[in-house]
């Protein structure tokens, strides 16, 4: 069952809450076998707007990764634009204080809210990932391409790295290696698939095109 089929009603109660514990305990229960095993990863983890602040304060989530023998380095949150929206202040309290803790947090879905500029001057974040939405037409679409270069100049000279999201074919790969993009996330890379199926994955490696190439249309 795809998240957007059931995730929508959840966000409606305090269901959420309880399915984003359990995704954080799984994921720092599986992270923690990884590390055992010698493979030195960090994992990302969304947080829905009904767990900030109080539904998940970084004292919980410090409890949960001390009872897997994680560091706060080993884990990223990721928020979307309008999470903190109902209470600014606490959110950028809980994100300062998660930040001082370790842990990195990520601008999801970027682009999509109507005054992002103004999320990067406030939040206190460490990465910006670009929607697909932005993504999905750069290869045909000027103004796509545009646009991303843009966020990308504008988040490397605030210090910030960027993940492009819904990345689908080497040619976009191509076109954000020569913007300067390092990261990206989407089906040209995996489909979300199991645990066993990702080790071999982690194994078997990734083709990427030569960032020289070039296939604008």
């Amino acid at each position: 069952m795809p998240p957007d089929a059931f995730i929508p009603l959840a966000e409606e109660t305090d269901f959420i809450c309880n399915i984003g514990l359990w995704v954080l305990e799984t994921a720092c229960r599986q992270l923690a076998a990884w590390q055992a095993a010698g493979q030195q990863l960090y994992l990302s983890v969304n947080v829905s707007a009904r767990q900030i602040p109080d539904a998940l304060p970084p004292e919980l989530i410090l409890e949960i990764l001390k009872r897997h023998g994680l560091s706060a380095g080993a884990l990223a949150l990721e928020i979307t634009e309008g999470v903190l929206l109902s209470d600014i202040a606490k959110g950028v309290s809980w994100l300062k204080e998660l930040r001082d803790a370790g842990f990195r947090v990520y601008m999801d879905d970027f682009g999509t809210g109507y005054s992002s500029l103004s999320y990067l001057k406030r939040f206190p974040i460490d990465v910006v990932k670009v929607d697909k939405s932005f993504i999905r037409d750069m290869d045909e679409e000027t103004n796509d391409r545009v646009l991303v270069q843009a966020i990308i100049a504008m988040a490397e000279a605030l210090g910030l790295q960027v993940v492009a999201e819904g990345v689908e074919n080497e040619c976009q790969i191509s076109l954000l290696r020569q913007m300067g993009c390092r990261y990206g996330q989407g089906y040209y890379f995996s489909k979300p698939i199991p645990v066993n199926e990702f080790d071999l994955l982690k194994q078997n490696g990734i083709y990427l095109p030569s960032p020289k190439s070039s296939c604008l249309t």
